[in-house]
């Protein structure tokens, strides 16, 4: 499985406070948006995106920190959107409804982990850490 451009971070916001303490050989390894030295509009860790989400499980619990990459992620749509109104439903208001459905679903590309052709560790678009104490 190749390298992805389009890895990311996935962080729930309370984790954002933790990552300044990190460091590899004294080096940080968080470098927060607008920072002198990185100069990204965006944060990052380990050179890669990081966007909080309230969908990150809160911080110490297993999603709280996700890597993901995100061309390796489908959507697919079934048909077109579908739109609908009427003046019926609240007629005694003077008040015309609408209602408008798409119907959608998304998934890995990947069922479950992979062994690359030539070694003997999986690789897997999306992980996540263990619950932490």
């Amino acid at each position: 499985m190749r390298s992805d451009p389009n890895t990311v971070w996935l962080i729930n916001q309370d984790v954002e406070s933790q990552l300044y303490t990190m460091t590899l050989a004294n080096q940080p390894m968080y470098w927060p948006a607008g920072s002198l030295s990185q100069g990204a509009p965006v944060s990052r860790l380990m050179g890669q995106p990081v966007v909080p989400i309230e969908h990150c499980e809160t911080l110490g619990t297993q999603n709280d920190i996700v890597l993901a990459a995100l061309g390796q992620y489908v959507m697919i749509d079934k048909g077109a959107p579908e739109s609908a109104s009427s003046m019926h439903v609240k007629f005694a208001e003077d008040e015309h409804c609408f209602r408008m459905v798409y119907r959608c679903d998304g998934d890995s590309l990947f069922s479950s982990a992979v062994t690359p052709a030539k070694g003997s560790s999986t690789v897997s678009p999306f992980i996540s850490l263990a619950v932490r104490s």
